[in-house]
């Protein structure tokens, strides 16, 4: 503590990383008696979004390169940013999201800004049979975010069914008695 005339002021630091309402109390160390309206609430807010620390929905399996697909019908598949600032919290309400689909067709490659009112997801339907490889990327503000590469997803048609032929051979014989 450090005496100013008669008041005592009390002095200390902390790092708080994780955003809410955080209680202090304190106790002069000597005296044992608490400050008044000790303990009190600091309020620490989440830092701006950071694209390295958001994620996405479409990571590969471990190690794998890229995700495989197969579009045996019309398949929706969501396409879901969780945006994050660089000490990991949550922003459910960030700004400055996007996904970017390249691959599909003219028409529906393009970018889907990606908000807290659509629950920052896009939903990209892949027709039935279709056969070619996407090129997914997630963007904050330009910056990819996650791991920073694109996402490879290869779609490939269904396999055809396989057709079980069999061939029952015999002969066949009867003896007739007159």
């Amino acid at each position: 503590p450090l005496l100013r005339g008669n008041a005592t002021t009390f002095s200390f630091s902390t790092v708080l990383t994780e955003a809410g309402l955080h209680p202090f109390h304190i106790v002069h160390t000597t005296t044992g008696i608490e400050i008044q309206n000790s303990p009190f609430h600091v309020q620490i807010n989440a830092a701006p979004p950071s694209a390295p620390h958001s994620g996405h929905n479409m990571n590969p399996a471990d190690g794998a390169a890229s995700r495989t697909i197969v579009s045996s019908s019309s398949l929706p598949l969501p396409l879901q940013v969780f945006p994050f600032d660089a000490f990991g919290n949550p922003l459910p309400g960030a700004s400055g999201f996007a996904v970017t689909v390249e691959g599909l067709s003219t028409a529906s490659d393009g970018e889907t800004r990606l908000t807290k009112q659509n629950s920052f997801t896009s939903t990209l339907t892949i027709p039935k049979d279709f056969d070619a490889t996407l090129m997914v990327t997630f963007t904050l503000d330009d910056d990819p975010i996650g791991n920073g590469e694109p996402v490879k997803i290869v779609v490939v048609p269904p396999v055809p069914p396989k057709v079980n032929v069999a061939l029952i051979a015999g002969v066949a014989s009867a003896v007739f008695a007159v």
